[in-house]
């Protein structure tokens, strides 16, 4: 049977833990961060993590009800210029998202899904452009090598070894940074059929040379004449940019728009959860994880003692001032990656019980068509009935292969 990731997690994250509060130096600076609602005074939550589900959005074991919530891009606005007007069905599996929302409450189920209220959701840790080369395990593009596991959600192909140039010449990759290799892990690729209106890149800056208004990105030369750098960004600062469209090859590309990758900015969260690769790693107990700088006690909950840069982890704690102290670190091997799946939560309509499928319908009015042939243990389905399937979605994006199927109570 296979489980969603946050499933897989939570199982080992149930213990209790008092939470203590330190310091930390975020590296990746300031910036422009998603505005809340709660967002001060310690109340609401923050998490930011790839998207594993849908029936409302579900990140890090929590289902954020989304009908009321805000979504922008990486610059914080509604309208973007390749998806056009911004709505929550401009979400998609594995997208790595950052929401801000309300009170979180545990469910009553063990290993259920906690709940809470999306405010806004902003998506990030965006690669855009053309595809370089495929291979087998990674694809390059911009410059820059992206590997895949087991986890990783396609769209437009089922896997890299369907990729090539005719039918994935660019990409819109959603991905962490790995410090440790300077490349990047991805949790969502989608093979695009045309050239996009913008390409995207974000990652550390080096080489800075504001004098002659350029930097690297791994290798990268970038150059940002016409545009002001944004205060506090050096070396190590964590940006996401837009490059003209106009670069095709070579080792230089020109910056349309730059800003600061800020995740939490300055927030404080009465509970806040992390997903992400580990970098800016000092000890267990100070490192950062998918820009959210994290700070931990002999009081943290650990479930692995082999964190380093690059590590892939999930963390949860209280947010104070941009800085997670966490209460739980747990270590995503991969196995876990391997095992895990997406889960859809919604209403069956159309079902069909001699061919095993049937449409599932989320509140937010997603459709997706659900194959549960190979579903072991199956309850007595019925149109109009509420349920939860686990399984993995195809490369369509809304076909669901189910390794289960629970009664649910959406």
């Amino acid at each position: 049977m296979k489980l969603s990731l946050t499933h897989l997690i939570s199982a080992r994250l149930m213990g209790a833990a008092s939470m203590v509060l330190a310091a930390c130096l975020a590296a990746c600076g300031g910036g422009t961060s998603v505005a809340g609602n709660p967002g001060s005074g310690g109340t609401g939550s923050y998490s930011s993590g790839a998207v594993s589900g849908f029936g409302s959005v579900i990140l890090n074991n929590t289902r954020f009800a989304d009908t009321s919530a805000t979504v922008v891009n990486e610059d914080g606005e509604t309208t973007d210029a390749d998806k056009g007007a911004l709505t929550t069905t401009s979400l998609k599996m594995g997208m790595i998202i950052d929401v801000d929302g309300g009170t979180v409450t545990a469910s009553t189920v063990s290993g259920g899904l906690s709940s809470s209220t999306a405010h806004t959701i902003r998506y990030t840790n965006l690669i855009q452009g053309p595809v370089d080369s495929i291979d087998s395990t990674s694809i390059t593009m911009l410059g820059q090598s992206v590997d895949v596991n087991a986890a990783t959600v396609y769209e437009g192909v089922s896997s890299l070894a369907e990729a090539s140039s005719s039918n994935c010449a660019y990409a819109e990759v959603y991905a962490f940074f790995n410090s440790a290799t300077l490349r990047y892990s991805a949790t969502r690729i989608e093979c695009l059929g045309s050239q996009p209106a913008t390409y995207r890149l974000f990652g550390p800056v080096s080489s800075l040379n504001s004098s002659a208004s350029s930097f690297s990105i791994n290798g990268l030369n970038i150059r940002y004449s016409g545009l002001s750098l944004p205060s506090g960004v050096q070396n190590g600062t964590v940006v996401h940019l837009r490059i003209s469209t106009a670069w095709t090859s070579g080792n230089t590309a020109q910056a349309t728009r730059l800003a600061i990758s800020s995740k939490a900015g300055q927030q404080s969260k009465a509970s806040a959860a992390v997903e992400g690769l580990i970098t800016a790693y000092v000890s267990k107990y100070s490192f950062t994880v998918n820009g959210v700088p994290v700070t931990a006690s002999s009081s943290t909950e650990f479930e692995t003692e082999t964190l380093a840069n690059g590590s892939r982890v999930k963390v949860e704690g209280k947010l104070s001032n941009g800085v997670l102290a966490a209460k739980q670190v747990e270590e995503i091997s991969d196995t876990d990656l391997e095992d895990a799946g997406q889960e859809v939560i919604g209403t069956v309509s159309n079902l069909d019980s001699t061919g095993k499928s049937f449409s599932l319908t989320t509140s937010s009015g997603r459709l997706f068509t659900v194959n549960y042939a190979s579903v072991v243990d199956v309850p007595t389905l019925a149109n109009g009935l509420k349920l939860e399937v686990e399984g993995k979605v195809a490369s369509d994006g809304t076909t669901i292969t189910a390794s289960e199927l629970e009664l649910g109570d959406d």
